[in-house]
C-alpha cells in the first residue's frame, strides 16, 4: 500500500464519482469509495486501486498495486505519478478556492464543494482518444465506444480482477486500425488514426505539464476533427492546464444562466478573467451544479 499525501480540502468522492461515471468497461471500475483500474507500464502492466482514508486524521489517498511481476521500481514510482495526476492531488485547494470564491457567482459553489479537483488522466493518450469518441454524444455513448475500441485493439491482461480486464490500447494499436468497426464515422476513425499518428511520430507530446505550451495546443489543433472543445479538455485533464474555460460547453452555459452569470459564449469568456488562473476548477464547478 502506498499513501498518496495531498492537502486539504480535497473532494475525493467527488472525483472517484466523476471518473465512475466515465469508467470504461474492462479498463476502470468504481465501486463506493473505491476506483480502480489497469495501468500499461514500461516493463509489465499493474491494476491499482484507490480509496480516501478512512482515519480522520490522515490526509492520504491510499493506493494499492498489483501487477503482473514485471514491473520495477520505476514502474512504480511512474504509477504513483500517474495516480496522483489521476487525482489532481498536487493541487492547492486553499489557493484555489479563494481565488474562485472571491467571485460572488461562484463563492456559493465553492463553498458548497470545498477541495473540488479537476480530474486528470492516468494517461494521455488515452484521455486524448476518450474526448475524441465523446463528440457531441453523451457520456453512456462515449462509455460505449470506448468499451468497443478497448475489446478490439486493446490489450487483454489476466489478474485477480474479473472486472479489469484490458489494458486501454496504445498509440501503436489505433495507427492503422479499422476503428470505424466500433460504431463511429469514418471522420472520426481518421481523427484517432491521426492522433496516434501524432504521438508515435513524436510531433505531439501528451505529457502532464502545468505550463501547456503554445506548440502543444497548436499540434493539437492542427489535428483534423480537433476543435477548440476537444483541444481544450484534453489541456484541462490530460496536461494538467489549470487555466481551461470550455466556454462553448452547452451544459456549463446552462449551468451559468442558473446561477445569473453570462451564458452567451463570449460573455462568459470576459466575465471568466476574473477566475485566472484557476478556470479550469471553475468549469468543474459549473459542470458539478448541473447535479
Amino acid at each position: 500500500m502506498v499513501q498518496l499525501e495531498h492537502g486539504r480540502p480535497f473532494d475525493s468522492r467527488a472525483t472517484i464519482a466523476w471518473l465512475g461515471a466515465r469508467a470504461v468497461a474492462g479498463v476502470e471500475h468504481a465501486d463506493g469509495d473505491t476506483y480502480a483500474r489497469t495501468l500499461r507500464l514500461g516493463t509489465g502492466h499493474a491494476v491499482v486501486h484507490l480509496q480516501p482514508s478512512v482515519d480522520a486524521a490522515s490526509i492520504a489517498l491510499r493506493a494499492w498495486l498489483s501487477d503482473d511481476g514485471d514491473i520495477d521500481d520505476g514502474d512504480i514510482d511512474d504509477a504513483v505519478r500517474r495516480c496522483r495526476a489521476l487525482f489532481d492531488l498536487d493541487a492547492d485547494s486553499v489557493l484555489i478556492d479563494r481565488g474562485l470564491s472571491a467571485d460572488g457567482g461562484l463563492a456559493a459553489l465553492v463553498a458548497a464543494r470545498p477541495g473540488l479537483r479537476v480530474p486528470g488522466a492516468a494517461d494521455g493518450f488515452e484521455l486524448a482518444v476518450r474526448a475524441v469518441l465523446g463528440q457531441q454524444v453523451s457520456v453512456a455513448a462515449a462509455r460505449t465506444f470506448a468499451r468497443r475500441l478497448t475489446q478490439q485493439f486493446g490489450t487483454r491482461v489476466d489478474n485477480e480482477h474479473p472486472q479489469l480486464t484490458h489494458l486501454f490500447p496504445a498509440p501503436h494499436d489505433l495507427l492503422d486500425a479499422p476503428v470505424e468497426s466500433i460504431g463511429i464515422t469514418a471522420h472520426r476513425a481518421a481523427t484517432l488514426r491521426s492522433l496516434a499518428r501524432a504521438v508515435v511520430d513524436g510531433r505531439l507530446s501528451l505529457a502532464r505539464d502545468r505550463t501547456v505550451s503554445s506548440e502543444s495546443m497548436q499540434h493539437l489543433r492542427a489535428l483534423p476533427g480537433v476543435g477548440e472543445w476537444t483541444a481544450g479538455y484534453i489541456a484541462m485533464r490530460a496536461l494538467g492546464d489549470p487555466d481551461v474555460l470550455l466556454a462553448g460547453d452547452l451544459g456549463l452555459l446552462r449551468s451559468a444562466r442558473g446561477l445569473g452569470l453570462p451564458d452567451a459564449r463570449r460573455d462568459l469568456l470576459e466575465h471568466s478573467m476574473r477566475w485566472r488562473p484557476w478556470r479550469s476548477y471553475a468549469t468543474m464547478h459549473l459542470w458539478a451544479a448541473q447535479g
